[in-house]
């Protein structure tokens, strides 16, 4: 293990982190898990340091742990509750299919790297496991957990979701107990299972889905490829779009491909390609201003501190002949969006804005309301 220079530690040079300062500041799992990744379990070297550490900490498990208090937030407020038995959940939703067969293939890869000993090789994999849960999987899911009815594709998404996080619990138990056993304890509260997820066994790989799994990722390609035009362009995401094209492959991901390009139709082509319908119309710019009023507002529930279920009275002053044209076109969009019972644009709350829409100042307000 060398230092972040590259030379050897040394307590003269002092050239490295003081290890108790590591454990106050990040805690001994983040360590662990860097080492446990890392080349020196293969004999090999590695360089050490502190940002090293927080890099791991930062975007394993506080990453991790954003997405375990995102599933505890909603399911209070829902009152949803595991079944007794940890169970493989079923479910129609291409996400819910994806992200299974991404834990199967984790377990799988895991299980086969820590059956030879190679530490590091069975350790990266829940690493990307986390991220794509993190940066995919929740992320194209919230409208899910947000609906206000109890139907079956939210059940489906809550249940998948508690059974993804109590199996990496098991899977990240080998290299960093202690975050592990505090996840695996407060996502079991009321199920008849293992205490300590140390007392539990080392999950199996069920079948893995591999058409799943590459159709999601030519998918994602696609967005990729369609989301570095838009920048070209100078065009931000929130700003809606006529139209896409790609391959005829995904059409059974078209919501997906719709809702991360955000256009309002898809056109279908057998070449391996993309575009875009980079024109906008006097329309489309409304929707864009929609949806930045609609980012504004969330901001501000946010500083606030209302909870993600309290309704909202909503109010605009200083607003210009356009953006009010947005506001009215889309007011249902905007309630709904924000959990608002009114719209007024006469009144001026304590909470309160003032904000950019496409160039033009607006002040928001709001209160809490009652339900």
């Amino acid at each position: 293990m060398l230092a972040a220079d590259g030379k050897k530690l040394s307590k003269r040079l002092k050239n490295y982190p003081d290890p108790s300062e590591i454990f106050e500041k990040y805690g001994a799992d983040p360590l662990r898990f860097f080492m446990m990744s890392s080349p020196v379990v293969g004999g090999e070297d590695v360089r050490f340091s502190s940002d090293s550490i927080q890099e791991v900490s930062r975007n394993v498990f506080m990453r991790l742990w954003n997405v375990h208090s995102f599933f505890t937030t909603y399911a209070e407020v829902d009152n949803w509750q595991p079944l007794k038995e940890l169970t493989h959940p079923n479910s129609e939703n291409v996400l819910d299919q994806w992200l299974l067969a991404r834990l199967n293939q984790t377990i799988e890869e895991s299980t086969r790297q820590a059956d030879q000993y190679k530490i590091a090789r069975a350790v990266r994999p829940l690493r990307e496991l986390i991220d794509d849960l993190s940066n995919w999987y929740v992320r194209r899911s919230r409208r899910r957990f947000w609906k206000s009815e109890d139907d079956g594709d939210k059940a489906a998404a809550y249940a998948t979701l508690h059974y993804v996080l109590m199996r990496i619990a098991q899977l990240l138990a080998p290299w960093s107990p202690f975050v592990a056993d505090k996840l695996w304890r407060e996502l079991t509260v009321g199920m008849d299972v293992s205490a300590s997820v140390h007392e539990s066994d080392w999950p199996k790989a069920g079948e893995i889905d591999g058409e799943m799994l590459s159709l999601m990722a030519d998918a994602r390609e696609a967005i990729n490829v369609g989301l570095s035009l838009r920048a070209q362009a100078a065009i931000k995401v929130r700003q809606p779009l006529a139209s896409a094209t790609v391959n005829a492959s995904l059409r059974p991901l078209e919501s997906i491909v719709v809702e991360e390009l955000n256009v309002k139709a898809v056109s279908y082509v057998d070449e391996p390609t993309v575009g875009m319908d980079l024109e906008l119309t006097p329309e489309l710019r409304r929707e864009g201003m929609m949806r930045d009023i609609v980012r504004h507002v969330q901001s501000l529930r946010k500083q606030s501190g209302l909870n993600v279920e309290d309704r909202i009275e909503l109010a605009f002053t200083n607003v210009n002949p356009e953006l009010t044209q947005a506001i009215e076109e889309y007011q249902d969009v905007i309630k709904t969006e924000t959990l608002a019972k009114n719209l007024n644009f006469s009144k001026e709350f304590i909470n309160k804005a003032i904000v950019k829409v496409d160039g033009s100042e607006l002040t928001i307000s709001l209160q809490k309301t009652a339900v």
